[in-house]
């Protein structure tokens, strides 16, 4: 604490990470189709062993005015991707990796890159501003960083084991991706228990991680290496009612309508040739999203048999997320249903002398709600029947595939005791 009105406060966070995969990914027999005889068995592979070093640091300063309180700040991030051992390296051109392989069949890099560290300086900047006794307004700005998942630095970097096609390969030179968020709310107090808030947000990320599919000059091989190539935005505005908890019930109830854009889709979906520059929802694009708590309680004032009573609502209410029809070349042009989910937790606190002890019994999705939790390919699934498609020449068409469905009901019952 400086002064009165001025608070800095400062951290760091060093992170060496060292990493040691070893994974045969898959292996795939193929057929003849005359006579279906045994033609070829493929191994993809993913071995690697490496480190890198994340390091982070930031300074704010808290001022504290009369009728006005701002954060500013400055945050540093640095990633380094070869770590403390020997450096990374890359093929120079992603359409000429290699040309050449060692004595013991390992591939040996065309014009070999080294990959280089990483840094960014983020600014933060928040303040909140009391218009009125009951009235608040809030804005912030940042900017942030977020480095890439060391799965699509170092994925097969060796390019060991290539089959004709289909090859995932990592690429140590990637950008973090970098957000510039903004987002400003206004708060209104009704009474001394009840609150809503309205807040608008934008963000803008640039640098988002897809692949781009090479063919090799020297091989008969092609691959699919991450690059930085996708822009995205998400918009939105929450409309959020809080009531704070008195002698009989209390809860928080927010609404959120958002869009996500941008033109990367799905990390595991082919690029669209001749579309890259057109906006599609992003996967997790979620139109309505609703969520409510509620907890309703009996009174101290009650006997000691009805007192000390809580039940907790957890109600999620959310639209479908979207997904890409099959065959038609489309993306991302169906949604799933809606999807609602009902959780109840009832509990009584029971003391005794020294001892709290506390009774619950958990419901897990308290309706018994029933939907599709997600689309692997919609080669094999049909919404209108929420069934898994077998083949299209024999009677039994449908069956049921669990992984796909959410949870049915569960119960959970215990006990806690606090000394």
């Amino acid at each position: 604490q400086i002064t009165q009105n001025h608070q800095v406060r400062g951290g760091l966070e060093f992170t060496h990470n060292n990493m040691n995969v070893s994974k045969i990914a898959w292996s795939q027999i193929e057929f003849d189709g005359v006579d279906s005889s045994f033609s070829r068995t493929y191994f993809r592979t993913d071995i690697w062993e490496e480190d890198n070093i994340d390091f982070g640091m930031y300074v704010q300063d808290k001022m504290e005015f009369k009728g006005l309180v701002a954060l500013i700040g400055l945050r540093y991030d640095y990633f380094n991707p070869s770590g403390f051992g020997d450096p990374v390296i890359y093929p120079g051109d992603f359409t000429d990796p290699f040309a050449l392989v060692d004595t013991n069949g390992v591939p040996i890099l065309t014009d070999p890159q080294t990959a280089k560290p990483t840094h960014q300086i983020s600014p933060r900047f928040g303040i909140s501003y009391p218009i009125t006794d009951r009235d608040k307004l809030m804005f912030t700005y940042g900017h942030y960083f977020q480095r890439p998942d060391s799965y699509y630095l170092y994925r097969n970097l060796q390019y060991d084991n290539l089959t004709t096609t289909g090859n995932y390969v990592g690429n140590p030179s990637l950008k973090a991706e970098k957000t510039v968020s903004y987002d400003i709310s206004l708060e209104h107090l009704f009474t001394p228990t009840l609150k809503l808030s309205v807040t608008g947000y934008y963000k803008d990320v640039t640098n988002l991680m897809n692949y781009q599919k090479y063919v090799f000059i020297n091989t008969p091989n092609d691959g699919n290496i991450y690059v930085n190539a996708d822009y995205a935005n998400i918009k939105g505005v929450e409309f959020a009612m809080y009531k704070a908890l008195t002698d009989y019930w209390g809860a928080s109830i927010n609404y959120t309508f958002s869009t996500a854009q941008g033109r990367l889709y799905n990390d595991y979906n082919a690029p669209l040739f001749g579309e890259d520059q057109k906006m599609f929802p992003l996967s997790y694009d979620q139109t309505h999203t609703i969520n409510a708590n509620v907890t309703l309680k009996t009174p101290d004032h009650l006997s000691p048999f009805l007192r000390n009573w809580r039940a907790n609502f957890q109600v999620d209410i959310n639209s479908g997320l979207p997904y890409s029809s099959y065959g038609t070349g489309q993306t991302y042009d169906l949604r799933l249903p809606w999807k609602y989910n009902v959780d109840l937790r009832i509990n009584r606190k029971i003391n005794l002398g020294p001892v709290s002890m506390n009774v619950f019994v958990d419901v897990y999705n308290l309706l018994n709600s029933f939907y599709i939790s997600y689309i692997g390919s919609t080669q094999y699934y049909n919404l209108e029947n929420d069934a898994a498609i077998v083949g299209q020449d024999v009677d039994y068409s449908y069956i049921y595939n669990p992984e796909v469905y959410n949870d049915p009901r569960q119960f959970r019952a215990g006990v806690s005791v606090q000394f």
